[in-house]
């Protein structure tokens, strides 16, 4: 009995990207607190290496395709594909967010572990064959995703934007399981297959709360996603503008030989988080 209960070999085989990718999000966190702030320039290579291998063991993973876990994940075209998905948005993000963490002298570690671990968790629920493990992996991307909107502690504005997702996504989270909890009622699983056979079924359950749930569930989840990145959208615009004027402005100081206080400026009041719209756009897709 006990040996039935035991995953095979092969299933975590097929759980090897998420695998890759915690360790390389742990060992970052490790050498973050043993390294200096030099050796510390090194933690964008390590996090696109682990990138890289996530992308290698996915392609492997996809060689032997099939469930794992007792049905709670499959690996298919359809769950590769949003995993290669995640995987090269997290590339572009780490490219794009490198130069602006080093301008904003916030080269640790945590922020590459953070978005490795938001990328588990997106990359969990495209595999899910379960609506707990698609809140399991929701809830490792979107607590991930939490610190990373208020990464700049000293600023005011980041804090108040991790506080308001915080919240959001809460409110979200419990409105997803009431709609979980009725698709269970409904059709007696949490199994995505076993879901689809109750309601093909030639007595399905009661159509009226099987639509109720489903719009619990993916209503307030898109919901949320979509109203982070139209906040993102005016910020990252809003930003700009000023950015533009600032730099405007220190060219007409030096034109007349002054000093600009342009960087020290930006510095104190501080811009907005290295998340990038493309990130919440990535999660959305999932």
């Amino acid at each position: 009995m006990l040996t039935n209960l035991m995953p095979a070999g092969i299933e975590y085989y097929r759980l090897l990207p998420e695998i890759v990718l915690t360790l390389v999000a742990t060992l970052i966190m490790f050498l973050e607190a043993v390294f200096s702030e030099e050796q510390k320039k090194i933690f964008p290579t390590i996090t696109i290496v682990g990138l890289f291998a996530g992308l290698w063991m996915t392609y492997m993973a996809y060689g032997q395709a099939g469930p794992a876990f007792n049905q709670m994940m499959i690996v298919d075209g359809f769950a590769t594909f949003f995993r290669v998905l995640v995987m090269i948005v997290g590339l572009i993000t780490v490219f794009s967010s490198t130069d602006y963490l080093r301008r904003e002298s916030q080269n640790g570690g945590e922020y590459y572990a953070l978005l490795l671990f938001s990328i588990v968790g997106q990359s969990l629920m495209a595999a899910a064959n379960e609506l707990i493990m698609i809140f399991i992996g929701l809830e490792i991307s979107s607590i991930a995703s939490y610190i990373l909107a208020g990464y700049l502690r000293d600023d005011k504005r980041n804090n108040e934007s991790a506080l308001k997702y915080f919240l959001l996504g809460s409110f979200a989270t419990a409105f997803m399981l009431y709609g979980v909890a009725w698709i269970y009622g409904a059709t007696g699983s949490t199994n995505l297959a076993d879901i689809r056979r109750a309601l093909t079924a030639p007595v399905p359950p009661a159509m009226g709360m099987v639509g109720t749930a489903c719009a619990l569930i993916f209503g307030r989840t898109r919901r949320r996603n979509a109203d982070v990145l139209g906040n993102w959208l005016q910020r990252i615009i809003k930003d700009a503008d000023e950015h533009q004027r600032r730099e405007d402005a220190g060219e007409r100081c030096l034109a007349r030989g002054e000093m600009p206080m342009v960087a020290q400026e930006q510095r104190k009041e501080g811009s907005p988080s290295p998340l990038l719209p493309a990130w919440p756009s990535s999660s959305m897709s999932v």
